[in-house]
């Protein structure tokens, strides 16, 4: 009798850490994060092979789809559509693995779509009209990945509106401090920086809370005194690094 009682109790337990683990909310697109992401890259491989944490991943993504963004504080939102943009990309990578480059995806950016706080959106609409447009804090570009090389590397944490401003901060700095997003050749005279600012141009001199007068120069608070001068002194060509679109993959599995 007491073995029976035993085994319906862990059955119950088992289950109940089940339905837990699968809930849906950020702690579940938190753990795919820390496991998957590996240095600069995403093991979408390991992820793909793993039903369990693919099941993790979709939990997170229906809970997105329900979640009242309006009701959220600013930086909740902005954090919130930063993992909305993130966690598409992942999606339509596990769902079309194996791939070379997202942009082999027919439609990826401007034709697949992904339920987001009540909203159907394709990747650009949570970039450009809830990010940049909803918002104007043009450093939410150094904090979407697009699953290429050519991004950032994805963080291995969601983002969350509590550390939103000092997250922002870190990521632009790795931006100016990363030689395939910006750069400077002294010698020349040449500033070398990522094609975003070419795609996406007058905006950088949008942001509210960082005016710029150039595109380039939104860069300004997060470069040393050497490249201040420079940038200040506007005796310089802009060259533009071009984007490399190769999947932001972890290879060595």
């Amino acid at each position: 009798m007491k073995t029976s009682a035993i085994k319906l109790v862990s059955a119950v337990w088992l289950l109940m850490l089940a339905t837990v683990a699968f809930a849906g909310g950020p702690e579940d697109y938190d753990y795919i994060l820390q496991k998957y992401v590996k240095g600069d890259f995403m093991d979408y491989a390991a992820l793909v092979k793993n039903k369990d944490d693919r099941q993790r991943l979709d939990a997170f993504l229906d809970w997105q789809a329900k979640a009242d963004a309006a009701q959220m504080s600013r930086d909740d939102r902005i954090a919130f559509y930063i993992n909305a943009y993130n966690s598409a990309n992942i999606k339509a990578i596990v769902e079309n693995y194996p791939v070379h480059s997202p942009i082999d995806i027919p439609g990826y950016f401007d034709k697949l779509t992904f339920k987001v706080a009540g909203e159907d959106l394709t990747i650009n609409q949570i970039e450009y009209d809830k990010l940049i447009a909803g918002h104007k804090d043009m450093r939410a570009h150094f904090a979407v990945v697009c699953s290429d090389r050519g991004c950032l590397p994805l963080r291995g944490v969601a983002w969350k509106g509590k550390s939103l401003h000092a997250d922002l901060e870190t990521v632009s700095k790795q931006f100016v401090n990363d030689p395939r997003q910006f750069k400077i050749d002294y010698d020349k005279k040449e500033v070398w920086i990522s094609k975003i600012f070419e795609w996406y141009g007058k905006k950088f001199t949008e942001d509210p809370d960082r005016p710029a007068a150039k595109p380039e120069l939104f860069v300004m608070p997060y470069v040393d005194e050497k490249a201040k001068t420079l940038l200040a002194s506007g005796d310089y060509t802009l060259r533009i690094i071009e984007w490399n679109w190769t999947l932001n993959e972890k290879l060595d599995r």
